[in-house]
């Protein structure tokens, strides 16, 4: 069974989190928004890359079952945006916190 990876990703210029994810193939998923592949995240890391950064990626825990994931990476994002911080996530920008 593949552990599936909470993670966050951070921009370098300002150490804010910008997006929380979770995935079974963390290498690609990196790979994946670095090549702006991602819809999400492509233009504030095209804007992190122009200024000959990298974004940060931060393994926050790891998960054998996907529903625990899915519960922790909900969890996570509700806590961020509560503290004030704004994600990317598609569906999910600037959006009210999460119903329980």
């Amino acid at each position: 069974m593949t552990a599936i990876t909470l993670y966050t990703i951070t921009d370098p210029r300002t150490g804010k989190p910008f997006y929380v994810g979770i995935s079974g193939k963390m290498m690609n998923r990196e790979r994946a928004h670095n090549s702006l592949d991602c819809v999400s995240t492509r233009q504030i890391i095209r804007e992190i890359h122009e200024n000959g950064l990298w974004p940060i990626f931060d393994y926050v825990a790891s998960f054998s079952e996907r529903w625990r994931a899915i519960r922790a990476e909900t969890a996570l994002m509700r806590k961020l945006h509560s503290d004030g911080f704004v994600l990317r996530n598609l569906g999910y920008r600037s959006e009210p916190p999460l119903p329980d």
